[in-house]
């Protein structure tokens, strides 16, 4: 027999425990290190065509992560990290092209961590193999 919950559902329900796990800046700015510059991480990660090689270049990444930071960090909280980062990165970015208004102002993160950020994923190259239209025409920006 299944047994039921009160809902009416069957089943088990997953239950988080323990704190979120906080990222501060210089963890951060050692993930984008080695996900651009660690040769050994960016090969796995690049060179993964199948979900369960994916996994394991993700797992890799965390676990050297880990060792270099003296913590344990899983596989989903660095993915997770890195796609949110690329998203905050890009949604700063299109936000201070459409305002007017100075972006340092509007930003909802800190120069710092701002600084991080654009240094990583302000110059990668696409798909082509060409250097991305615009991941250089803030350089000059900052300096007005």
């Amino acid at each position: 027999m299944k047994s039921t919950s009160a809902s009416g559902g069957t089943g088990t329900k997953k239950v988080k425990t323990g704190k979120r796990f906080k990222w501060s800046n210089d963890m951060i700015a050692d993930l984008l290190r080695l996900r651009f510059t660690n040769s050994d991480v960016k090969h796995r990660l690049e060179a993964a065509q199948t979900k369960t090689q994916t996994a394991l270049a993700w797992q890799y990444f965390a676990s050297v992560l880990s060792q270099s930071q003296g913590v344990v960090i899983t596989r989903e909280q660095v993915s997770q990290k890195y796609r949110k980062l690329k998203c905050v990165y890009h949604k700063e970015k299109r936000e201070a092209g459409q305002t007017g208004n100075c972006a340092r102002e509007l930003r909802e993160i800190d120069d710092a961590l701002w600084g991080i950020l654009h240094d990583a994923f302000s110059g990668r190259v696409g798909i082509s193999g060409e250097v991305l239209l615009d991941s250089h025409l803030d350089d000059d920006e900052g300096d007005s």
